[in-house]
């Protein structure tokens, strides 16, 4: 993705976040949105991303007031805290789920959907919810976003996840795994058959 693909996300994400349209921390969520898109990038893309958003954001709102300097210093810091370049998260999560086995718990889902359970499992970890956008989903899946977000509705159904928090304007929902949070192997039962669940 070049400068200009990256400004013209990062303006269309602006325009459809609540927060920024109603006023709160426009300015900062403006900048935050542009430091993660152009995170781990290599330098001349950053540069001319920021070069770009610098010079066209009055057009997507005119009380944006910040000198180039201070915009550039607020730039670099935002970047400081952003943990993850876009998909590096996710492909560290799914690195480490793909050696998890599977729980004795679930159905026999096919082998896409036995991943996004261990993704969600991965996701969810020693906390009692985790954040996961359909788009996300579908990855883990191998698969389109659309067929990532019905299986997480058809996971809801079968009672595997909860629905705690839909997301909305492109952010991710929240979910809470129900069954099978523990990583416990066929091979583990074997070995100790006093185990139980």
């Amino acid at each position: 993705m070049d400068a200009e693909e990256i400004v013209a996300n990062v303006f269309e994400k602006i325009k459809e976040d609540h927060q920024i349209q109603n006023g709160c921390d426009r300015e900062d969520r403006a900048i935050f949105f542009l430091a993660h898109q152009i995170k781990g990038r290599p330098q001349v893309v950053q540069d001319h991303a920021a070069r770009l958003f610098f010079d066209n954001i009055n057009s997507v709102y005119d009380d944006f007031d910040k000198t180039e300097r201070n915009f550039k210093v607020e730039l670099r810091q935002r970047m400081n805290q952003v943990k993850y370049a876009p998909g590096e998260m996710m492909s560290e999560v799914m690195e480490s789920a793909s050696h998890e086995p599977n729980s004795l718990e679930w159905p026999e889902y096919d082998s896409d959907i036995l991943m996004l359970l261990r993704v969600c499992r991965t996701l969810q970890g020693c906390n009692k919810q985790f954040y996961l956008s359909g788009k996300d989903a579908g990855i883990a899946m191998g698969s389109k976003s659309s067929t990532g977000s019905a299986w997480m509705l058809q996971l809801c159904e079968d009672g595997i996840l909860k629905l705690l928090k839909k997301g909305a304007y492109k952010r991710a929902s929240t979910y809470s795994l129900l069954i099978g949070t523990r990583v416990q192997s066929t091979e583990h039962r074997v070995k100790n058959p006093d185990y139980t669940e």
